[in-house]
């Protein structure tokens, strides 16, 4: 595992989590609050603390009901406030891979020399509307599950990574980030995270301050 985590100002509004068992790694959590800066930062504590708690609950549960259930709570605790968030979570289970998503980035998974999104049967996307958000529909969320094998990798990451503009405005993009990833080098996890850095930072210009958190 590589992690970059990158906040555009003192407070970030992006926040991951390690989930842990008896059996060791249990899942991973990427989440970003929308906004930025202290208000964001405070509301990443409040849904830290309630996605933990419901990943832990919901073990023995299929694995959309994690998001199920924190967004009732965050609907409980967020009441007042404007912010949302978006997130993406896995269950890891030996070589399977469970995966839910609340309208965050879709992952993305390498194998070999070839890049694909997490996608249903029919290609069609699983994610969901966002956490904590008020709708008037009922909100439910799906899961997906999907097989990895020794030398697959798996990249999440929040919008800033294919968001980010270069001095022409153009932004990043999926295009550009899946070729990246590409034509990473079948290293360990820090060398595959430090090619997609490097093509990222090429593109934007290393001098280009970040709109947004990066993680």
């Amino acid at each position: 595992i590589a992690l970059t985590f990158k906040p555009m100002t003192g407070v970030s509004g992006d926040f991951y989590d390690f989930y842990m068992n008896n059996k060791g790694l249990s899942g991973i959590g990427l989440f970003d609050v929308s906004g930025h800066g202290v208000a964001s930062g405070l509301i990443t504590m409040v849904s830290k603390r309630i996605i933990d708690k419901n990943f832990n609950e919901n073990l023995q549960n299929e694995f959309h009901e994690t998001f199920n259930s924190t967004n009732k709570e965050l609907l409980k605790e967020l009441k007042d406030m404007d912010n949302y968030l978006t997130g993406i979570m896995l269950r890891i289970e030996k070589n399977s891979i469970s995966y839910i998503n609340a309208g965050h980035p879709e992952l993305l998974i390498k194998s070999g020399n070839t890049v694909k999104q997490a996608l249903k049967a029919n290609n069609t996307s699983i994610s969901g509307t966002f956490l904590g958000a008020f709708f008037k529909q009922k909100i439910e969320y799906e899961s997906l599950s999907f097989s990895v094998k020794q030398n697959d990798y798996i990249l999440l990451y929040s919008d800033c990574l294919i968001e980010a503009n270069d001095s022409n405005n153009d932004i990043y993009g999926i295009q550009r980030l899946s070729e990246s990833f590409a034509n990473a080098p079948n290293g360990s996890a820090e060398e595959v995270m430090n090619h997609l850095l490097h093509d990222f930072y090429n593109f934007i210009s290393k001098n280009s301050p970040l709109q947004d958190d990066l993680t």
